[in-house]
């Protein structure tokens, strides 16, 4: 079994599911009565339009500071925390149940109603009052943007584009509109449409480090390594802890057999707090299991699994597969059918993301592949590979990763039934 290229998902996908609920205009269409907490409120939108996300927390927490009744930055607060303080977000999301609705501006109790029905896992009814919303309200920006990511989610790309269209049309500083559109056409293999809009992307918004990250993933897909390089740097250039870039150039020199470039590309993130410990670990284990199964030491790399990386406590994909593929090679099929009844349980505990458990499937799939090939069993191994492809999209870098290491894998499996 040749090596292969695997998935380290680092929460772009939790990211764009919480960024539909941070995104607010600017404008004194929110009720505080206090004139510094709408200033940090809107610093903290400014921020969260660079997905600069620890900023904009700290912007939020000063203006709960400033006035602890403001109902918008609690509840833009609490979709914040629920990714890192699930209790915090938990104590937040009581406190405005207890909000009396009839004292908010329409549109602020309309965010309120639908936050609560999401955190009730009310996702119909949600959807549902979005729509109602939105009929009423085709032109407003923000609720533009909240429908255009709801339709991205359900994976309905053409009706999301033309609504982040329409919203650049109203708000032509919403400049995110072009990082989702790139996205959008990535995801569908449209790779020079979606360099346009992240050239676009870049050229209006040249001082922020998202649009340079985002350039920096495709690059990567298309082969062209040395710009992604480039790219991801000028992103820290221009915002030094931007964690995502620091991830990418470690997944790059990985790519490319530079292990303790990849390493110190982690080690300058922990450095700096751009991620936490818990991440921190995790990228660790994940790079130290790709470099072993790259170099074919499988039975170093189970018992790597059994000392300091736990894949059990490892959130990334990437681990949990090469341990998976590791069992293959020794023929441990106790444990590797142990990791797919694991991927299952998760699939059927998804989140309503679509992305999300499209891939989950394809993890599955790819897993039992990758199973089947090691016991010969090519012409079943050809059809789960394939399952699994049409799962997969170019979503983001690490997923179009994993798309193109399971097409190499379901060549491999077809080359060895002869179906050249």
């Amino acid at each position: 079994m040749k090596q292969r290229i695997f998935i380290i998902i680092a929460g772009v996908v939790i990211l764009l599911i919480g960024v539909a609920y941070l995104l607010m205009p600017h404008g004194p269409e929110w009720s505080t009565d206090s004139p510094a907490a709408l200033a940090e409120f809107e610093a903290s939108w400014d921020a969260t339009q660079k997905l600069y996300h620890q900023e904009a927390r700290e912007h939020l927490i000063k203006a709960l500071s400033l006035d602890p009744d403001f109902v918008m930055a609690k509840l833009r607060l609490a979709e914040m925390e629920r990714y890192r303080d699930a209790e915090k977000a938990d104590e937040l999301v009581a406190e405005l149940r207890e909000v009396d609705m009839k004292k908010l501006k329409p549109r602020e109790a309309f965010l309120l109603q639908r936050m609560l029905m999401i955190s009730d896992a009310k996702f119909k009814e949600a959807a549902d009052a979005l729509n109602a919303y939105y009929e009423k309200t085709p032109d407003d920006p923000q609720i533009l943007y909240i429908k255009a990511m709801d339709e991205w989610q359900a994976g309905d790309l053409q009706p999301a584009e033309k609504l982040f269209s329409r919203l650049l049309e109203i708000r032509p500083n919403w400049v995110i509109a072009y990082n989702q559109m790139g996205y959008i056409s990535m995801i569908q293999g449209r790779f020079s449409k979606a360099e346009e809009y992240f050239s676009s992307y870049r050229f209006i918004a040249p001082d922020q480090a998202n649009p340079h990250d985002s350039l920096g993933e495709l690059y990567v897909l298309t082969g062209r390594w040395d710009e992604a390089e480039l790219s991801f740097k000028k992103a820290l250039e221009v915002k030094p802890g931007f964690a995502a870039s620091m991830g990418h150039l470690a997944t790059l020199a990985g790519l490319r057999g530079r292990w303790d470039e990849a390493f110190g590309w982690i080690d300058q993130a922990e450095s700096t707090g751009a991620l936490r410990e818990a991440a921190v670990e995790a990228y660790r284990c994940s790079l130290a299991f790709w470099k072993l199964a790259r170099e074919e030491q499988w039975e170093a790399l189970l018992q790597e699994a059994g000392a300091s990386c736990d894949p059990k406590k490892n959130p990334m994909a990437q681990a949990a597969t090469l341990l998976h593929e590791a069992a293959c090679h020794v023929g441990r099929w106790d444990l590797a059918e142990a990791i797919e009844k694991e991927v299952e349980s998760r699939l059927e505990n998804e989140s309503s993301f679509k992305g999300s458990s499209d891939f989950r499937r394809a993890m599955l799939n790819h897993l039992r592949g990758i199973r089947l090939s090691a016991q010969n069993e090519e012409e079943e191994a050809v059809t789960a590979f394939a399952d699994a492809d049409r799962e997969l999209s170019y979503l983001n870098m690490e997923m179009g990763l994993f798309k193109l290491s399971n097409r190499l894998a379901l060549a491999e499996a077809l080359s060895a039934v002869g179906r050249d």
